[in-house]
């Protein structure tokens, strides 16, 4: 993009670089530019912009991107987001609306808030449900039994420390131009 006269934008928030973010680290070598972290708007005052302008948007529950769903160091491709979307969306015909389902590889873990654990337990259903998340290509499916937790990704010591690799993605400064 570098030189071409286009810019490529996107939508990460100064409340985006508390967590592990790789995409920002991907976007910023390739030159995307987040005007609301440059800018350093966080999420509240993004709701609070849109609801003054009357967008619909304002009260639409955050929704993490599908990638945030694979294991670090699994290369994401198209066909694993269609999966993952794909087992999202059969969880949720269950009557679970709030779902994550995690890629790691040849496995896939279901996870939904603890208060609908004992729900999803009692559903005569979960064998069949769990065959047919099986049947869109992972070996191995489960519940997990921690239930829904937004950024259980990045719980792994392992790769805790080192994650950033000495360049987490922050506000820019006055003098920093770049995302």
């Amino acid at each position: 993009m570098a030189g071409s006269g286009e810019v490529l934008l996107a939508g990460a928030n100064l409340d985006d670089t508390a967590d592990f973010r790789p995409g920002l680290l991907a976007a910023r070598r390739y030159g995307v530019r987040n005007p609301l972290l440059e800018e350093r708007i966080g999420k509240a005052a993004v709701r609070a912009m849109a609801r003054q302008l009357g967008l619909a948007a304002a009260e639409k529950p955050a929704l993490a991107c599908l990638s945030s769903r694979v294991a670090y160091g699994v290369r994401i491709t198209p066909e694993i987001l269609y999966r993952i979307d794909r087992a999202e969306q059969l969880v949720r015909a269950r009557g679970f609306p709030s779902v994550r389902v995690r890629h790691f590889g040849t496995t896939a873990t279901i996870e939904i808030p603890r208060q609908d654990m004992r729900r999803l337990a009692a559903d005569a259903e979960l064998p069949d449900l769990l065959a047919a998340l099986g049947r869109l290509g992972w070996q191995r499916v489960s519940v997990d039994q921690n239930g829904l937790r937004s950024g259980n990704m990045n719980e792994s010591p392992a790769h805790f420390d080192a994650r950033w690799n000495g360049s987490r993605p922050t506000a820019p400064s006055d003098r920093d131009n770049s995302a």
